[in-house]
């Protein structure tokens, strides 16, 4: 049996009350590594790989890959906003040394957008934000959704709409520690909650609605993440 140190390294604080989950052969769950920690990872005999999860992001790592490699970081391999689309980001990286492997980490993330601390929210997009999160928060008392609260109780939609809204009102309060970068994450991580929040809505009308909205939100916040990028390039 093998052992390998685990631990996940996101940008920004992302996922600090997350964990990212750890399965090998059938799917045989190994354990999960949360924010900020260190998992020493027992690794079963005859395992060929493992894989690792959250959200819809995976990824796997193959045994015969690590050789005598000590420590592993799971990280996102992003470039800009957009990268979060793709579900092909979570990437596992191996090293021999912590040395090495801290060297990795701080370096990561370097050149993801501005440190600066924004100046002043957007606020038509905290509005647009607020709106749907409550449309969301609201949708298990919908007519068409009173059905299924009988049958499992509040679907996934709800609580998008709760950590969205959540998000958007401490985006306003706390606007003067907020940097440029953090600030273009949040927003794009809420528009990824408001699209998969989409599934889980059962009214038609309400889809609709929901998705114009979110089609306002992300034209209005790229026009925004724009402004800011050409007010940094004016200060530099």
């Amino acid at each position: 049996m093998n052992n390998i140190i685990v631990s996940f390294y996101f940008p920004h604080n992302w996922y600090q009350y997350r964990s990212v989950s750890i399965k090998g052969n059938n799917r045989r769950k190994l354990g999960r590594v949360r924010y900020g920690e260190e998992l020493n990872l027992k690794i079963p005999e005859n395992t060929e790989k493992i894989k690792f999860g959250i959200d819809f992001y995976k990824e796997s790592l193959y045994i015969d890959t690590i050789e005598n490699s000590n420590y592993a970081v799971v990280y996102f391999d992003i470039k800009n906003n957009f990268s979060l689309l793709n579900p092909n980001i979570l990437k596992v990286k191996t090293f021999n040394t912590v040395e090495e492997r801290n060297t990795f980490c701080k370096s990561l993330y370097a050149n993801l957008g501005e440190s600066k601390v924004i100046k002043e929210p957007n606020k038509t997009v905290l509005l647009l934000g607020s709106i749907i999160s409550l449309i969301l928060a609201l949708n298990p008392f919908y007519p068409e959704q009173l059905v299924s609260l009988g049958d499992g109780g509040f679907n996934l939609a709800f609580f998008i709409g709760l950590g969205s809204l959540v998000s958007m009102i401490i985006l306003n309060s706390d606007k003067k520690n907020i940097t440029i970068k953090d600030y273009k994450l949040r927003i794009t991580s809420t528009i990824l909650a408001f699209i998969l929040s989409l599934f889980f809505i059962e009214s038609k009308t309400l889809i609709a609605i929901v998705a114009i909205l979110t089609m306002v939100f992300f034209i209005r916040s790229m026009v925004e993440f724009k402004r800011q990028d050409q007010e940094v390039s004016i200060a530099q």
